[in-house]
């Protein structure tokens, strides 16, 4: 006890199961405890600076897990790994000699399980598995409009992600320098910029790349939707069109998911986008589909069919199929921060991971429940002109108490 989320109280003198199925803890010599099983399948992690085995930094910007089911985490101060079997955290930190940038921005693990880390202002990094360190990568920041196409070096110092293609070649998102194809084997940047030509990428601020069931490449960038064409080196873009309702809301696109049925789905500050192929135009679903918030930050789904939506916020679950919602805010019984960019991803056991502002969140899909006990309407005040009116004054309108 004495934690956020713990008992109230050591001493246990009794216990309740309500018809919800919440679990009441009486305690010796007071105060009670409260289970909540609607929210119990939400777990979150936060720092504890008095605990070693804890994070060392709230603000989770990216989420990605190894082949050992361990989560990584990108945080403001380094890099933070937890194991879920154990609940313990390492810390990887400028402080603790073992990661030599000042904080973590993006990450991502590729498919041998190496574990990739890039910063704001630093470049990119690499982990060393045998010294337990992340090594720096080559980059030079200010050639992001100049410098060769192909080069030994990144032409940029702040790096929003990275994505990996069938063919086995690494991709790196950059904040200036547009996108980058990496030879790991050769040490060779091959770099594709906004050139202010229409068969060039959207922007040069790219966010996430993604390489669909199909072998299109979709890259989310800061104005537009680009999808390459890598054997020409050309880009098709989507962006917003005004008077087009079927056009992106918005041309910031931040995180990219395809679901087990294929379909592609965008994230956007103007909500959800679902691709469709047969007109090459977008549905679009907001608050008007009963969303609790439009901007839509990052995005992953469960084998249930069901997609979860990280927003600024809190935390949607939409089943596209049924379009049934449920939104859990970041307000509400589970605190959490908003979902920050890109920062979802579904765990090989089927749970549901987010990196938000304040903590890592994760979810149980399998257990979670939904409170269906509807709250009582209580009337606790009546006013006229603003003006509180009591059923005691002389001139009172009420006849009788307000709230029976």
């Amino acid at each position: 006890y004495g934690q956020p989320g713990a008992l109230a109280y050591g001493a246990t003198r009794s216990l309740y199961e309500d018809n919800n199925k919440n679990i009441w803890i009486g305690h010796f010599p007071a105060k009670v405890s409260f289970h909540d099983r609607s929210t119990s399948s939400i777990g979150i992690y936060r720092k504890d600076q008095d605990n070693p085995n804890a994070m060392s930094d709230n603000n989770v910007q990216r989420v990605m897990e190894d082949q050992q089911q361990n989560i990584w985490m990108s945080v403001g101060d380094g890099v933070n790994v937890l194991d879920p079997k154990s609940s313990k955290v390492k810390r990887y930190s400028e402080k603790l000699g073992n990661y030599p940038a000042h904080g973590s921005l993006s990450g991502y693990v590729d498919r041998n399980n190496t574990v990739w880390i890039g910063t704001w202002t630093e470049g990119f990094f690499k982990l060393n598995t045998a010294t337990d360190r992340f090594e720096p990568m080559p980059f030079k920041a200010g050639l992001a409009s100049s410098g060769e196409k192909n080069s030994s070096v990144l032409n940029d110092a702040t790096i929003w992600g990275f994505c990996e293609t069938r063919d086995n070649t690494f991709w790196i998102g950059t904040h200036y320098a547009g996108v980058s194809q990496y030879d790991i084997a050769s040490g060779v940047f091959t770099k594709y910029r906004n050139e202010n030509t229409e068969t060039s990428l959207a922007n040069n601020i790219v966010w996430t790349c993604y390489e669909d069931s199909k072998g299109r490449f979709w890259m989310g960038t800061a104005n537009g939707l680009s999808l390459m064409d890598r054997k020409k080196e050309t880009f098709k873009s989507y962006k917003p069109q005004e008077g087009n309702p079927n056009s992106l809301k918005a041309g910031s696109v931040e995180d990219i998911y395809e679901d087990a049925n294929g379909r592609m789905w965008f994230s956007t500050s103007s909500g959800l986008h679902l691709y469709r192929e047969a007109s090459d135009d977008f549905e679009v679903f907001t608050t008007e589909n009963g969303f609790d918030n439009n901007g839509i930050r990052a995005l992953t789904g469960d084998h249930f069919g069901n997609l979860w939506l990280g927003t600024n916020n809190g935390i949607i679950q939409f089943n596209p199929d049924t379009q049934s919602v449920k939104n859990y805010l970041a307000s509400g019984g589970k605190k959490f921060g908003g979902v920050n960019a890109g920062a979802a991803l579904t765990s090989a056991s089927g749970e549901i991971v987010f990196g938000t502002t304040d903590g890592l969140v994760i979810i149980d899909v399998e257990n979670i429940t939904t409170n269906t006990v509807q709250p009582p309407v209580v009337l606790s005040d009546f006013k006229i002109f603003a003006r509180s009116v009591s059923l005691n004054d002389a001139d009172s309108v009420l006849t009788k108490v307000i709230n029976k």
